[in-house]
Parts: structure tokens; sequence; C-alpha cells
């Protein structure tokens, strides 16, 4: 995590670098534009977070289970697709509650998984293997 948030840091500030040397009279412009996106990303992310939090909170296991759990395959790959694209407010929604589905029974292949496995999740792995 701090080897990408240091390559994300050295590319803007590189990008900073290119546009303030190319175009001195544009740097306004683009601070103003990343000020407006980040109060209004700002103003979403903590209400998203309690409505993803909340949401996935009320969905009793066994729903889960039999919607998107692991043994649904393609037709549970197919639900979550679908409840993905009506639901609103993008990864600000749709990370927590996959957190929180994932913990009810989801199965990694409808959440789409985002981290790598560890040795511990995989069945019948043993705590010294390496993936």
């Amino acid at each position: 995590m701090l080897i990408t948030s240091a390559i994300i840091s050295l590319m803007l500030v590189t990008a900073w670098f290119l546009l303030a040397r190319r175009e001195p009279e544009a740097i306004r412009p683009a601070l103003g534009r990343a000020l407006g996106q980040t109060k209004l990303i700002g103003t979403r992310i903590p209400f998203a977070l309690l409505f993803a939090s909340f949401l996935a909170a009320l969905l009793p296991p066994e729903l889960v289970l039999v919607t998107v759990g692991a043994d649904t395959g393609v037709v549970g790959v197919l639900v979550a697709a679908v409840v993905g694209i009506l639901l609103p407010g993008g990864p600000f929604v749709s990370f927590p509650l996959a957190v929180g589905l994932a913990e009810r029974g989801a199965g990694i292949a409808q959440l789409e998984h985002q981290r790598p496995l560890q040795p511990d999740d995989r069945p019948g792995a043993d705590e010294g293997d390496e993936l």
C-alpha cells in the first residue's frame, strides 16, 4: 500500500511539474476542477459507506448464500452483475457491500474479489505454502 501511494504521488508530482512547465496558465483551472471533484466525492463517501454497511448488515446470510453464494455458479454471477449495475454509488457502495456480502458467505467469483489470495484462503493449504 505504501509503495502504491508513493508511485501515485510521484506520478502526480511529475504531471504537476510538466503542466506547470508547458502551460502555467492551466494550473489555476486544474486546481479548481480538482477541488470541485474533491468536494463532490468527499461529501458522498461517508453516506455511501454507511448505506453499504447497513445494506450488507440487513441481508440475511441465507439469502446471500442462495443468490450469490459460491455454489450458485453462473446464475449467481449474473445476479451479482445485475445488482451491481442497478446499485447507485459506484465503487463507494459496491466495495463495502462486497465485504459485507463476503462475510455472509457470497462466492469469490460473484464478488470479483480484488485482493490477492493468501495461503490460508485456499482449501487444504498449509501455512508454509507460497502462492
